[in-house]
Protein backbone atom coordinates (compact mmCIF):
# COMPACT_ATOMS: atom_id res chain seq x y z
CA UNK A 1 0.00 0.00 0.00
CA UNK A 2 1.24 3.49 -0.84
CA UNK A 3 1.58 6.08 1.90
CA UNK A 4 -0.10 9.43 1.40
CA UNK A 5 3.25 11.23 1.44
CA UNK A 6 4.28 9.34 -1.72
CA UNK A 7 1.00 9.62 -3.61
CA UNK A 8 1.38 11.04 -7.12
CA UNK A 9 -1.75 12.44 -8.78
CA UNK A 10 -2.16 13.68 -12.36
CA UNK A 11 -5.00 15.59 -14.01
CA UNK A 12 -5.50 15.71 -17.79
CA UNK A 13 -8.13 17.07 -20.17
CA UNK A 14 -8.16 14.30 -22.79
CA UNK A 15 -10.73 15.89 -25.15
CA UNK A 16 -12.49 12.61 -25.82
CA UNK A 17 -11.47 8.96 -25.52
CA UNK A 18 -14.18 7.22 -27.52
CA UNK A 19 -11.73 6.39 -30.32
CA UNK A 20 -10.03 3.11 -29.41
CA UNK A 21 -6.65 4.06 -30.90
CA UNK A 22 -6.54 7.41 -29.10
CA UNK A 23 -7.62 5.77 -25.84
CA UNK A 24 -4.81 3.20 -26.07
CA UNK A 25 -2.26 5.94 -26.76
CA UNK A 26 -3.53 8.01 -23.84
CA UNK A 27 -3.52 4.99 -21.49
CA UNK A 28 0.07 4.21 -22.52
CA UNK A 29 1.08 7.84 -21.97
CA UNK A 30 -0.60 7.81 -18.54
CA UNK A 31 1.25 4.63 -17.52
CA UNK A 32 4.54 6.29 -18.48
CA UNK A 33 3.75 9.20 -16.13
CA UNK A 34 3.82 6.70 -13.24
CA UNK A 35 1.05 8.43 -11.30
CA UNK A 36 -0.94 6.56 -8.68
CA UNK A 37 -4.25 8.23 -9.56
CA UNK A 38 -5.22 9.94 -12.83
CA UNK A 39 -8.11 12.39 -13.06
CA UNK A 40 -9.38 12.68 -16.65
CA UNK A 41 -11.77 15.37 -17.86
CA UNK A 42 -13.81 15.53 -21.08
CA UNK A 43 -13.61 11.78 -21.61
CA UNK A 44 -16.90 11.61 -23.56
CA UNK A 45 -17.49 8.29 -21.82
CA UNK A 46 -20.79 6.43 -21.81
CA UNK A 47 -22.01 3.69 -19.49
CA UNK A 48 -22.22 1.10 -22.28
CA UNK A 49 -18.43 1.07 -22.81
CA UNK A 50 -17.28 1.38 -19.20
CA UNK A 51 -16.33 -2.33 -18.91
CA UNK A 52 -14.20 -2.08 -22.09
CA UNK A 53 -12.27 0.87 -20.71
CA UNK A 54 -11.71 -0.98 -17.40
CA UNK A 55 -10.27 -3.96 -19.28
CA UNK A 56 -8.02 -1.77 -21.43
CA UNK A 57 -6.70 0.14 -18.43
CA UNK A 58 -6.19 -3.06 -16.44
CA UNK A 59 -7.60 -1.81 -13.17
CA UNK A 60 -10.58 -0.01 -11.70
CA UNK A 61 -11.91 3.14 -13.34
CA UNK A 62 -14.54 5.28 -11.67
CA UNK A 63 -16.61 7.23 -14.17
CA UNK A 64 -19.22 9.94 -14.25
CA UNK A 65 -20.79 9.84 -17.67
CA UNK A 66 -21.78 12.86 -19.65
CA UNK A 67 -23.18 12.84 -23.12
CA UNK A 68 -21.48 10.91 -25.91
CA UNK A 69 -20.03 14.09 -27.45
CA UNK A 70 -19.24 16.11 -24.33
CA UNK A 71 -18.46 16.00 -20.65
CA UNK A 72 -17.63 12.92 -18.66
CA UNK A 73 -14.86 12.37 -16.13
CA UNK A 74 -12.90 9.31 -15.04
CA UNK A 75 -10.60 8.46 -12.18
CA UNK A 76 -8.04 5.78 -13.08
CA UNK A 77 -6.12 3.92 -10.40
CA UNK A 78 -2.67 2.37 -10.68
CA UNK A 79 -2.65 -1.43 -10.43
CA UNK A 80 -0.96 -1.78 -7.04
CA UNK A 81 -2.90 0.94 -5.20
CA UNK A 82 -5.49 -0.15 -2.67
CA UNK A 83 -8.77 1.65 -3.24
Amino acid sequence: MISITNLKICSVNVRGLRDRHKRRKVFLWLRQRKCDIHFLQETHCVEATEHIWNNEWGNKILSCHGQSNSMGVCILFKRNIAI
